[in-house]
């Protein structure tokens, strides 16, 4: 099979966070399978030292990958440079096309010219129909959306959807095309300690006078709604904790949630760093007992998955889309989802400090199962070959 994906950063732009990890993992997993794997983005969010060429195919990873220049610095791009007939022969060649452009204007001639072509269209949303989304520049939104993106969603072969809470949000705008459900593929295999090892070492967790370290890992934005968790780490105080935020901040976000721990006087307990490495992510998640994610949405949600690949607990947000499938995971020792509400979380965090430090010791085969890469990428393909029978049919 010749897939094509169409999307407005791909790796190594990993600042912007989960899709450009799950989308890399799919293609490269895609790959490994026998498939022939194209990537047409922008060089949007690319450090000048990794050197990256522009407008000419470069192989990575084994995924062919063409990087199309724009001096847009955020993850949704406008306008870039490049030859429409350049691309064009990439598009030829493939069976279907994958698009995650919504809201990206400068797909709006790369998807008319996969249909001219006559390629069917798979249009994944991640997260970009929410209400929450819309909410953001609605009036712009709003009428970009019934005049450009409603019309081009409709006319997709598929809509793919990450989550049962995202695939809720998509049902709402009653559009015309089927939504299936794919979930983001989480990379363990760079665990440096198996969970069950840690599980024996009980020591460093039984003890209520340790301390216990918290977690905030991925983009720190108002999206991610972690302006909850000063006034809650506030009556916490009490305990023995420390809280590491790891991430990079595109908003005003992190300079306000700095200002709110110091006024609290809790910034000593506070330690922050930039983007780490995926790679380096196992020691981050293995050091670690509890992942907080207060988000105000998130279609998804990689570092929830990957906290608790690693025996790290997590506290999310039922705006997670995640949140869904831990609740039905049978899992007893996930950690909590609850609504944002900063009494609940007090309430449960106090509960969870009063109590023996658990480890998600029951995930792995549930995660392995079900969000491995090569489980997704599994997945994936029979998305798309579903796609191309009923074309043929058609």
């Amino acid at each position: 099979m010749n897939i094509v994906h169409i999307v407005p950063v791909y790796a190594p732009a990993w600042k912007f966070g989960g899709p450009v990890q799950s989308i890399s993992r799919i293609c490269e997993s895609m790959v490994a399978m026998g498939h022939k794997v194209s990537i047409i983005t922008t060089n949007a969010g690319i450090e000048k030292s990794e050197k990256i060429s522009v407008h000419f195919p470069v192989e990575r990873n084994g995924v062919n990958v063409t990087y199309l220049e724009t001096k847009d610095s955020g993850a949704t791009i406008k306008t870039c440079k490049y030859r429409i007939k350049s691309v064009q022969k990439i598009i030829e060649k493939a069976d279907l096309i994958h698009m995650s452009i919504v809201w990206q204007p400068w797909g709006i001639k790369l998807r008319k010219l996969a249909k001219i072509l006559g390629k069917p269209i798979i249009q994944s949303t991640r997260g970009a129909l929410s209400e929450y989304s819309f909410s953001r520049n609605s009036l712009i939104k709003n009428i970009y959306y019934q005049i450009i993106e409603k019309s081009s969603l409709n006319e997709s072969a598929l809509i793919h959807v990450t989550s049962k809470a995202e695939k809720m949000e998509v049902e709402r705008l009653g559009l015309s095309p089927p939504i299936k459900i794919v979930g983001n593929p989480i990379d363990v295999t760079y665990k440096s300690r198996g969970i069950q090892e840690k599980i024996k070492d009980e020591s460093h967790i039984t003890e209520k006078s340790k301390t216990r370290k918290l977690l905030v890992c991925g983009r720190v934005n108002k999206k991610k709604g972690l302006d909850l968790l000063p006034s809650i780490l506030s009556k916490l105080t009490r305990y023995n904790w420390t809280l590491d935020i790891i991430g990079e901040s595109d908003d005003e976000s992190k300079s306000d949630l700095f200002s709110s721990f110091t006024n609290m006087k809790l910034d000593g307990r506070i330690s922050w760093s930039p983007f780490v490495e995926p790679l380096q992510l196992s020691e981050v998640y293995e050091n670690a007992d509890l992942l907080l994610l207060p988000s105000r949405h998130e279609n998804f949600g990689n570092v929830v998955i990957e906290a608790l690949a690693h025996g790290c607990q997590v506290a999310v947000s039922d705006q997670t889309g995640v949140s869904v499938d831990l609740r039905e995971s049978g899992m007893i020792d996930y950690g909590v989802v609850l609504e944002r509400k900063e009494e609940l979380w007090s309430e449960w965090m106090i509960e969870w400090f009063e109590k023996p430090l658990r480890r998600a010791n029951t995930s792995a085969e549930w995660i392995s199962t079900v969000y491995s890469p090569t489980a997704v990428a599994h997945q994936m393909l029979e998305m798309y070959k579903t796609v191309l029978t009923d074309k043929y049919k058609r």
